[in-house]
């Protein structure tokens, strides 16, 4: 497994091991599994009304990973089961900002290139990390 060393602000150098793209797309698959479940649920709750249903499904899926990793610092319900998180290479937990910037381009790296950037980025970035990670200085750790 590829480590990661964190230099903390206390000058103290923590070596993490990195979640590997295996380990992520399996959150990602948990946390989908997620979306579905809710969506079948809400759509027996509400029945008929589409417009309804379209809010309360659109507004959970656009900004669960979002929501969830700055409630649950840096990690899903998929990466809470598979015991991986997102950590700042500064050795920090992520603030809203970091957590913002990697939402953001996660409509980049997964939706509109259907996962396709981001599996090549974190195969082939020496960090995991996909472009939403190198640009809020954040890696998905173990």
């Amino acid at each position: 497994m590829k480590t990661i060393d964190i230099s903390t602000s206390h000058n103290i150098v923590v070596s993490l091991e990195l979640a590997s793209l295996i380990q992520r797309i399996l959150a990602w698959v948990i946390d989908t599994l997620i979306f579905l479940i809710y969506t079948i649920c809400v759509s027996a709750v509400i029945g008929d009304n589409t417009v309804l249903f379209y809010i309360l499904v659109f507004m959970v899926v656009a900004f669960y990973h979002f929501l969830f990793e700055v409630l649950n610092k840096g990690q899903t319900p998929g990466k809470m089961l598979l015991k991986i998180r997102v950590t700042t290479l500064r050795g920090r937990t992520p603030n809203i900002n970091d957590y913002f910037i990697r939402w953001m381009f996660r409509m980049l790296d997964i939706l509109l290139s259907f996962g396709t950037l981001s599996i090549l980025f974190i195969s082939s970035s020496e960090k995991n990390q996909r472009i939403g990670d190198m640009i809020a200085r954040t890696s998905v750790v173990k």
